[in-house]
């Protein structure tokens, strides 16, 4: 009797690990995902901010300063 009961709460302890592990790990999934959101939608605010100020005649170099990209990304626009 005691050692099935044992065996019982083994299984109940691993269980409840394993529910607050999966929980952590969607957790840090989602805060990771939204992070990358976050990043990519800044990245394609500045390349839009670049490639309208180079269709307004903006040098290359002040696009530079005020976005932060690099010259070939600039470029490619």
């Amino acid at each position: 009797m005691l050692e099935a009961n044992i065996e019982r709460w083994k299984e109940e302890i691993y269980q409840q690990g394993l529910q607050q592990g999966v929980k952590r790990g969607v957790k840090r999934g989602v805060q990771q995902g939204l992070q990358q959101g976050i990043q990519q939608g800044t990245k394609q605010a500045l390349l839009e901010t670049a490639r309208k100020l180079k269709a307004r005649g903006v040098t290359i170099e002040e696009i530079i300063d005020i976005t932060g990209l690099s010259r070939a990304e600039i470029e490619a626009l």
